[in-house]
């Protein structure tokens, strides 16, 4: 029996982003559209037949080998083999087509470069930012040269690239630029660099504000729009360019720490003292023992007095009452008073007082009643700085001052 061997048919279609077909028979080839191109994923299907009766073949072993392909496929039913492939390389990928029995068959399909712009994408960027430097990071088509701004980027094999700029004081405008030898793709931003600390104008004047049995204080200014301001801990309210906030305080001196954000991070921190008065109310009624301290009664050595038309109290009473020091020397019959930085000596008998060592004139001299130094009221208004007042219906007299803790 005499062995004749049949000739096979190889045609080859290929999907890729442009859709062609390859015919080819053993002695000729035509294509009908388009070729593969590098680095672009394309769907081939070998339809393998024989020569003349045109049959499909099942069970051919293709080959596809080239330009950085090689893999093979055997037919199904229908004569096909399916192959997805990505060249690497220009040139000629080799398509080769056997089975037992039948001449094998063979093709070409050409590889060309990819003249098509590249593809650029960014990760998000931001518009702001305090930070001098900004890395800027994206992909595009492998093997191309990016450059962001005069930065050459570094790609990698699958197209992710990244490039660390740096940014000048406002506005910057930047290029991304993605090249191939054939083509090229841009793309610009905006972004803006704020490295200055958010201005603050506090517009409360604590130095001639009078808190006085307070336990809150409104604090007011203006700052940056898009600021955040806390102070002490506290939010404060911001709308537009204009702060305010309520703030806890104690008796004594307390400082305000103020912080001001701006919306990229940028902080002022400014320190402010606040002193929180309280009233020191005294109360005493001429003739009675009983007097008042604050609402508090209590039990007075001595009682107040009129002598010479003027009204005597008591000093060490009222003296210790404000937190000063009184002492008296019975030799010489002298007082002492220590009342913060402030010194004052008078003597019993003597109109005359020395107050940091300036003499001043007592109404009434200072006298002894019931073992008690008694004083003009009016001289207690001026060595405590206090107010004083006089109700002649009812003989009481009230002294109020304003006590820093």
């Amino acid at each position: 029996m005499k062995k004749i061997l049949t000739s096979l048919i190889v045609i080859a279609t290929i999907v890729s982003v442009a859709p062609f077909m390859a015919f080819a028979r053993t002695d000729e080839i035509h294509i009908s559209t388009g070729q593969l191109v590098v680095g672009m994923s394309s769907e081939i299907t070998i339809v393998v037949r024989e020569t003349g009766t045109r049959a499909l073949v099942q069970g051919a072993e293709v080959v596809m080998d080239g330009c950085g392909i090689n893999t093979r496929r055997t037919t199904n039913a229908k004569g096909e083999a399916v192959f997805n492939v990505v060249p690497t390389e220009t040139g000629k990928v080799k398509i080769t087509a056997t089975i037992q029995g039948m001449r094998p068959t063979g093709t070409e399909i050409p590889v060309v470069p990819d003249k098509s712009p590249p593809p650029l994408d960014l990760d998000p960027l931001v518009p702001i930012t305090n930070q001098p430097s900004m890395t800027v990071v994206g992909r595009t088509r492998p093997g191309t040269e990016v450059y962001v701004g005069r930065v050459k980027a570094i790609v990698d094999e699958k197209g992710s690239f990244k490039a660390t700029i740096q940014l000048s004081e406002g506005d910057n405008h930047i290029v991304v630029k993605s090249s191939t030898q054939y083509a090229s793709t841009t793309k610009e931003f905006l972004v803006t660099l704020d490295t200055k600390a958010p201005a603050v104008i506090i517009e409360n004047d604590f130095g001639k504000e009078d808190y006085v049995d307070v336990k809150t204080i409104t604090v007011k200014g203006r700052i940056d729009p898009g600021s955040k301001v806390i102070i002490n801990g506290v939010e404060a309210t911001v709308v537009n360019d204009f702060f305010i906030c309520q703030i806890p305080v104690n008796p004594g001196k307390n400082t305000l720490t103020i912080v001001a954000t701006d919306q990229v991070g940028n902080k002022t921190t400014i320190e402010k003292e606040v002193l929180v008065y309280t009233m020191k109310n005294i109360k005493i009624t001429v003739g009675n023992a009983t007097g008042y301290i604050d609402g508090k009664e209590t039990t007075l050595d001595a009682p107040p007095a009129i002598t010479g038309g003027r009204t005597m109290v008591p000093l060490r009473f009222i003296g210790e009452a404000f937190g000063a020091t009184v002492a008296y020397d019975q030799t010489t019959k002298q007082i002492s008073i220590q009342y913060g930085q402030k010194s004052i000596v008078l003597t019993i008998g003597s109109n005359q007082a020395t107050i940091d060592g300036k003499v001043v004139t007592l109404d009434v001299p200072a006298q002894i009643w019931s073992g008690r130094t008694m004083v003009p009221v009016r001289f207690i208004a001026d060595v405590f700085e206090a107010n004083t007042s006089y109700d002649s219906a009812t003989k009481t007299v009230t002294i109020t001052k304003k006590i820093l803790p």
